[in-house]
């Protein structure tokens, strides 16, 4: 009886370890998701979705390096190199060492996110809407 009590605790461990593992296999972290180059297509202004054209001022665009580099494009909103941090569903980004801006992430895919924009050190509370796409 001893024995056949062991055998069954043996595979249900075995049983519960394999389906707990397969489930984290499949997921991916928001770092995975973002590395790479995303381009503003949209933005929401008085709760309306507007295309960014390439070729205006306020077109934007950032990149996400693996080792947790980054450089952010805009005429509107400054250009530069530096550094992100990952927090929860947040991204900080910080250029020549000082805080850049917060992109909370709202939706993420392989190709296309909505962001909000958020500058947190300010007082004025400065946040955007982006729809962003994948290069």
């Amino acid at each position: 009886m001893k024995k056949l009590l062991c055998f069954l605790l043996l595979c249900a461990t075995t049983v519960v370890s394999f389906t707990s593992c397969s489930k984290d296999d499949d997921k991916s972290t928001l770092k995975d998701k973002i590395i790479g180059t995303w381009e503003a297509k949209q933005v929401k202004v008085d709760g309306e979705w507007i295309a960014i054209p390439s070729y205006s001022r306020y077109s934007m665009s950032m990149t996400f390096y693996e080792d947790g580099q980054y450089y952010g494009r805009s005429d509107f909103f400054g250009t530069g190199y530096g550094i992100y941090k990952i927090t929860g569903s947040s991204i900080k980004t910080y250029v020549d060492g000082d805080y850049m801006y917060t992109y909370r992430i709202n939706s993420i895919t392989d190709t296309a996110a909505e962001v909000q924009m958020l500058d947190e050190d300010s007082s004025s509370g400065y946040s955007l809407n982006i729809r962003l796409n994948k290069k």
